[in-house]
């Protein structure tokens, strides 16, 4: 997902209990369906491919969304949270 958002692509997932929701910010930079809904999801890709889903807000909100995962953000959570552990 965080591929696609750099890629500028519009990311749709499956609303999988990790991950996607909190990736794609329940769904402001990309599109989630319910996993195993394939109804849900050919409705999804279908209104992606007749336009009625406008790819650019979602990917416009991806890219100010990816500042979370640069580098230097993913250390330092990654170390806030070994401190803690540590702490405990």
């Amino acid at each position: 997902l965080i591929e696609a958002m750099v890629l500028g692509t519009l990311a749709v997932s499956a609303d999988c209990p990790d991950g996607p929701r909190e990736i794609m910010m329940d769904g402001k930079c990309g599109l989630l369906f319910e996993p195993g809904n394939q109804e849900q999801l050919a409705d999804i890709m279908e209104n992606i491919a007749s336009g009625k889903i406008d790819k650019a807000e979602y990917v416009k909100a991806a890219s100010k969304n990816l500042e979370r995962f640069n580098i230097d953000n993913t250390v330092k959570v990654a170390e806030e949270t070994l401190l803690k552990i540590a702490a405990e």
